[in-house]
């Protein structure tokens, strides 16, 4: 399925507020003014004919486009925290997920084949994969400002959020729209 990559804003970011605060922050659209615009570079390197890219540019009710294989030394320049968007998987399904497979799962070079990719247990060899079998991603962001105010609002803090006043927002507008909502005491946890 497509979705949203989590949002920062002024003062509310992944380095200080859980990644569902900051999405639900963005989907509610209360935060706009605090947004810190970001556009992406996405590009790939894939020699599979089948994988590409999908994504909603006129959002999730309408109709999406798709960036069509191969994907090969293309990219795209998106704003991934305000457009749903999906990368494809490539190569053959049972490759996708090998068994054994494990969340700490090492994905390292063959030091005896430099073209060839292992994907490790410890020191048991779990699969095996030729370079060419393989999709390099390049993601890169950059902060995008209108103007100089706007980036000075951003570096000198002064009108920042904090989570306890975005949960305030996010609770008074429901309570604007006649919806009552019993915050807990500890509301990140």
């Amino acid at each position: 399925p497509g979705h949203l990559d989590a949002p920062s804003f002024r003062g509310v970011r992944h380095e200080n507020a859980p990644t569902w605060l900051t999405s639900v922050m963005g989907k509610s659209g209360l935060f706009r003014d605090y947004l810190i615009k970001t556009a992406q570079v996405i590009t790939w390197f894939c020699l599979d004919e089948n994988s590409g890219f999908t994504y909603w540019p006129d959002g999730p009710l309408k109709p999406p486009a798709r960036l069509l294989p191969p994907t090969n030394n293309r990219g795209v320049v998106v704003q991934n925290e305000m457009m749903v968007h999906r990368g494809e998987a490539n190569g053959p399904l049972e490759q996708q997920v090998p068994a054994g497979l494990q969340f700490d799962t090492v994905f390292a070079g063959d030091p005896a084949d430099r073209e060839q990719w292992l994907l490790k247990n410890g020191e048991d060899v779990i699969a095996r994969h030729h370079t060419d079998e393989l999709r390099f991603l390049v993601h890169w962001s950059a902060e995008v400002f209108t103007d100089y105010e706007e980036l000075k609002k951003n570096m000198d803090g002064a009108d920042d959020l904090t989570t306890e006043r975005a949960i305030g927002m996010m609770v008074d507008d429901l309570k604007g729209k006649g919806i009552t909502l019993d915050v807990p005491g500890e509301p990140l946890h």
